[in-house]
């Protein structure tokens, strides 16, 4: 049987949520919206060119929807411009603590510059901590 880790040395890669969905900037919020509805996302990280420039959470997306009046803005105009961006080796502490201090979301979490990896939220860390709490860290 396997020694349970020290919790301290939980990583973030282990919860994440594995390669999110992501969108071009000149995404419309219209199909922006579709798009969360459609999969059960409330977290987009935006990519131009192959590189994260963004993110964009359903609160942006409804909050551009009332402040624009027109669904065809491009989400490249309510995004995040920068947002919180972890290496997959980022303790589970650390990224837990800047999200709670921060009130932030979600992080982007990627394996070298701009290779992204995965997307860990709130509900990550939410299943973290009832894994924790369980005993079930291994």
């Amino acid at each position: 049987m396997a020694k349970p880790k020290i919790l301290r040395q939980l990583t973030v890669e282990e919860y994440t949520s594995p390669t999110p969905i992501v969108i071009d900037l000149d995404v419309t919020l219209k199909k922006a919206a579709e798009l969360m509805e459609e999969q059960g996302l409330r977290h987009l990280p935006v990519v131009h060119a192959g590189k994260i420039c963004g993110i964009v959470s359903e609160r942006d997306v409804l909050r551009g929807m009332v402040r624009e009046k027109n669904l065809d803005v491009k989400v490249g105009k309510i995004m995040t411009l920068s947002p919180y961006i972890v290496s997959c080796e980022t303790p589970l502490e650390e990224v837990a603590l800047q999200m709670s201090q921060n009130k932030i979301g979600s992080a982007i979490v990627t394996e070298g510059p701009n290779e992204l990896s995965g997307i860990f939220t709130t509900t990550d860390a939410l299943n973290a901590l009832v894994e924790i709490l369980r005993g079930e860290v291994e």
